[in-house]
């Protein structure tokens, strides 16, 4: 037998093909090229394309000969025995396996770069134009803030986040066809309008809030990054290009971008924008029938056909909170032909509206033209930083109270400007609008609106300032005039849907191979500010998932090679189907609790809109009050320095653990309060008693 030295060294990534132990087994002994098998076909058919979506590629071997043996004695007599070294390029264990992904918001784009690493084909699939070919939509285009949770995983995607990146990040995409080159960072900011070079923010980040009698308080938060939402996704699309050479749509030049990336990298990613996944998604079969919408491109296999048929081997939703591939796990739950029998009960989700709305406005100057004074003063510390301000509604003699889910908020630019949102409770702004129709009497001016119509627009916009003044202290009055006529103008948006999913992969007898992330497995509102970057974090975990799943089962086929014949090509497919079955499991038991932990906080947090059970409040502010009171007096009892609830954007801390605390805590304070009535009872009564005595 080959001794110990003669053996391959071990790959840090795992990888089938590679010869270890019996380098005389016939099957090795073949050409490299019968072993490796044909070249993978287009992940996306056509419909007039008769080729069966069933057949599957041959084992995914290394490219590497081996030189036969003359027998296993003459291999034990040389001496010394060189150690053989190992292929110059392993071949990932996933090579020529067909993923797609359905969204390509930041967690489609950031699953699409890690399963494309691990070897996969990706294509990606999204019903709306690419980000930069979007004209964007100024109604829905926001600032999301990246903090520690989200910025990990978008280090590990290549995709930077430091000063000069911050500044074109911050800049949503725009469809006017301007950057149209490939980067890391969504597109360079350039110059301002009128020609000047801007400079970048410096590093830092801050919160600062504005209460309702006035008193403005301020927080550093040097760990995060304020971004446009959409400039974000676009740069993620960039950073897969770049990384994978995926082309956009289906065509020639998409192909050879994505045959490039593959040969370079392992994997390759091609992204089809304008596609809808509503044609229909079946888990049975593993395929996914695309639509073409408004915009979808017309290049590819599919000769301009209005639809697409895309075989997978494993299938990410990642389309929203209203996602189809969501849907088809429902319908599919507990059918005739087994589904969920190995998975205990049925498949069920909660779509919850938050009941927050919010309109947005843009470009509210940060200083005065003329005399260049700041509109907004920074507090001391935060000069120059990116900040967000943030406005609680106050009491007003004319209105009475404002509710609870009120809220206004500016967000710097590097441009000097302020851009925001006005938030209400649902039905808030019509309200509003209908209240100032009422107002306006006959409607008064041209259009002929009378009351219980549409409201005159400078009725509206009048309505719109008034609400500013009466309803927020301290909000610049320069910019009141031009941010009403803004809300007066937009429509409202919700603010968000809460997603709680009972898992978060396919049941299927003998394995689905579809998984949900993203808004799709775990939507939440922005009050904590998780929605994006708990969705990187998913993305994360699922690529985690596929690599130990993996590494068991290559352990598993060299076991198996060491006690018998060397792997051969069916074995190596074997262990590939293995892993891609176990996998979806795996990251479900990886990521379920965290999912259901961070819709349950989002679900407490409302609790102080009024939007939910006192309970609900009572255990965060415990948690907070026992959290900070222990961590400082007794660590070593407590576990922590400060309440996990204060840790909510650390990478180290589940959301399973943080919610576990709270939990915990507020058990921990009743009990407390509730042996302390207890002796302070007692102690009445034996007073009552020896008084009575």
């Amino acid at each position: 037998m080959p001794t110990a030295a003669m053996r391959l060294p071990r790959s840090a990534a795992p990888t089938l093909g590679m010869p270890r132990a019996r380098l005389v087994a016939p099957a090795l002994r073949r050409p490299a090229a019968a072993l490796v098998g044909a070249a993978p076909r287009p992940l996306v058919r056509a419909p007039g394309d008769r080729r069966s979506h069933r057949r599957r590629l041959a084992a995914p071997l290394a490219t590497t000969r081996t030189t036969p043996i003359a027998s296993a004695a003459a291999v034990d007599e040389a001496a010394p025995a060189a150690e053989i070294p190992a292929p110059a390029e392993a071949r990932p264990f996933y090579a020529g396996k067909r993923a797609v992904v359905v969204g390509a918001g930041p967690a489609g784009s950031a699953a699409a770069i890690l399963l494309a690493r691990q070897g996969f084909s990706v294509c990606v699939f999204d019903k709306r134009p690419e980000p930069r070919d979007d004209a964007v939509d100024a109604g829905r285009a926001y600032v999301i803030i990246a903090i520690p949770r989200g910025r990990k995983v978008l280090d590990e995607l290549g995709v930077a986040l430091g000063p000069e990146a911050e500044e074109a990040l911050l800049r949503p995409a725009r469809g006017n066809g301007e950057g149209k080159g490939k980067g890391k960072g969504a597109q360079s900011a350039g110059a301002s309008a009128g020609g000047a070079e801007q400079q970048p923010p410096p590093p830092r980040a801050g919160t600062v809030r504005h209460a309702a009698d006035g008193k403005v308080t301020s927080s550093r938060e040097d760990g995060n990054v304020q971004l446009s939402r959409s400039a974000l996704a676009q740069a993620l699309i960039d950073a897969a290009r770049e990384q994978f050479g995926g082309g956009q749509g289906g065509g020639a030049a998409g192909a050879a971008g994505a045959a490039a990336g593959a040969s370079a990298a392992g994997g390759s990613i091609a992204f089809h924008f304008g596609w809808s996944a509503e044609g229909g998604v079946d888990l049975k079969r593993r395929r996914v029938t695309f639509t073409r919408t408004s915009g979808g491109d017309k290049a590819g296999s599919g000769g301009g056909s209005d639809w697409r048929v895309a075989p997978f081997d494993l299938l990410v939703g990642a389309d929203g909170a209203a996602s189809v591939v969501r849907s088809a796990f429902a319908s599919a739950s507990g059918d005739a032909n087994g589904a969920d029998a190995d998975a205990g009960a049925p498949f069920s989700f909660d779509v919850e509206d938050t009941g927050r709305e919010y309109k947005t406005y843009a470009s509210a100057p940060g200083a005065d033209p003329s005399t260049g004074a700041a509109v907004l003063a920074e507090p001391a510390g935060l000069e120059g930083a990116a900040t967000l301000h943030l406005w609680r509604p106050k009491k007003s003699d004319r209105t009475g109270r404002w509710d609870r889910f009120a809220s206004f908020t500016a967000h710097s630019n590097p441009d000097g400007t302020y851009s925001g949102t006005v938030a209400l409770r649902r039905g808030g702004f019509a309200a509003l609008e209908a209240k100032a129709s009422a107002g306006d009497g006959d409607g008064g001016g041209g259009g002929g609106g009378g009351g219980g119509g549409a409201p005159n627009k400078a009725a509206a916009e009048a309505a719109y300032e008034a609400f500013l003044r009466d309803a927020y202290t301290g909000v610049p009055e320069r910019w009141i005039p031009d941010i009403a006529a803004q809300l007066a103008a937009a429509q409202p948006r919700s603010a968000g849907r809460r997603v709680r999913c009972s898992r978060l992969c396919d049941g299927a007898r003998g394995g689905g191979r579809a998984v949900l992330i993203g808004d799709a497995a775990h939507g939440v509102s922005p009050v904590f500010g998780q929605g994006m970057n708990s969705s990187l974090e998913t993305a994360s975990v699922l690529a985690r998932a596929l690599r130990e799943c993996a590494a068991e089962a290559a352990a598993r086929a060299e076991a198996t090679a060491e006690g018998g014949p060397a792997a051969s090509p069916a074995a190596a497919t074997a262990a590939v189907d293995a892993a891609l079955d176990a996998a979806p499991r795996r990251f479900d038991a990886e990521r379920r609790e965290d999912a259901h932990a961070l819709v349950a906080l989002d679900r407490k947090a409302f609790s102080f809109f009024g939007a939910g059970p006192v309970w609900d409040a009572f255990q965060l502010l415990a948690h907070v009050v026992v959290g900070s009171v222990l961590g400082r007096l007794a660590p070593w009892l407590y576990g922590r320095r400060r309440p996990a609830l204060l840790s909510l954007g650390s990478p180290d801390t589940s959301y399973g653990a943080i919610l576990r605390d709270v939990r915990r805590d507020a058990a921990a304070l009743v009990l407390a309060l509730v042996a302390l009535a207890a002796w302070a009872a007692g102690k009445a009564l034996r007073r009552a008693a020896v008084g009575g005595a």
